[in-house]
């Protein structure tokens, strides 16, 4: 582990990176033979399944199933502008016999048609009315701007999902951020929604293990605003040795945002985006606690 990031902090700092490895949250898709993958899974950490506009909800909903058949604990992302209205109760029906209650609520990046729902908060009040009332909702952040969206429409929606947040006291619902590859960017963003008046607990999200090249697509299809010059920022301030190599090393990035934040003020989680690579995942997040609780 000599080329890892050494976590030079003091002890309680290392032991609070470490307790947020362990309770890290990890984010895969319904890809091929995604369930052949499974044994690299944790069963104490929650697995949230994302959904996309080409493939619809089903996908995601069916993986869902089959996760929480197994055992894990699942968060499927319900994109409000991927599911028909005429066919949310059935669906959620279907989450409610999987025992699933935890769900990632989205916008999605859909086109708005009358037959699906117009937001995020419009889904979650019909859910509410439905009767499907999870124990947990993440709502998406972005720390580095989206690619569609004003930041204006994104603060004002955040406020909303806020002001939905209050009114439901006794559901658990943080921000997950998209992810986000500079600390500057990070720490001026959640000073700011702080002092909008957002309350609710931020999860930092990065990528896990993964090369270069696919850092590059994964950036692009995250809608982040200007997704090619944060890659070619990111790789410009990386590693001579992790560039040769071609490959991203998120405990490096873990260390320059701690090494920037008062992180028990702001960070609350992890969110590991694992591109389905989940042995790298795995033994990334092992041998990250083993370097953090070694004696410094």
């Amino acid at each position: 582990m000599s080329e890892r990031a050494q976590y030079s902090f003091p002890k309680e700092t290392r032991e609070f990176i470490s307790d947020l490895l362990d309770g890290s949250q990890l984010e895969i898709y319904p890809g091929k033979n995604i369930l052949e993958k499974i044994p690299f899974l944790d069963k104490n950490k929650v697995v949230t399944v994302t959904s996309s506009a080409e493939a619809g909800i089903e996908p995601t909903i069916s993986l869902s199933e089959s996760l929480s058949d197994l055992g894990f604990k699942v968060k499927p992302h319900l994109a409000a502008g991927n599911i028909e209205k005429t066919e949310f109760e059935s669906l959620l029906g279907r989450l409610k016999r999987a025992e699933v209650t935890r769900i990632v609520a989205i916008g999605g990046d859909n086109e708005r048609l009358s037959s699906r729902f117009d937001s995020t908060v419009e889904m979650l009040g019909k859910m509410i009315d439905l009767g499907f009332i999870p124990q947990e909702i993440d709502f998406a952040g972005y720390p580095q701007g989206h690619n569609i969206i004003p930041i204006e429409t994104l603060d004002s929606v955040l406020l909303q999902k806020q002001e939905f947040a209050d009114k439901f006291p006794n559901i658990k619902m943080r921000i997950i951020t998209q992810t986000c590859l500079d600390e500057t960017d990070f720490q001026n963003w959640a000073h700011r929604i702080k002092n909008m008046g957002i309350k609710m607990p931020i999860v930092f999200g990065f990528p896990g293990p993964i090369t270069i090249e696919a850092m590059r697509s994964f950036l692009v299809n995250c809608a982040l605003k200007d997704a090619l010059k944060i890659y070619e920022r990111f790789i410009a301030n990386s590693s001579l040795i992790d560039v040769i190599k071609g490959r991203i090393a998120p405990e490096k990035l873990i260390e320059k945002v701690f090494r920037e934040l008062p992180q028990k003020e702001i960070v609350t989680g992890f969110h590991i985006f694992t591109l389905n690579n989940l042995k790298k995942t795995f033994d990334f997040i092992n041998e990250a606690k083993e370097t953090l609780t070694d004696p410094q």
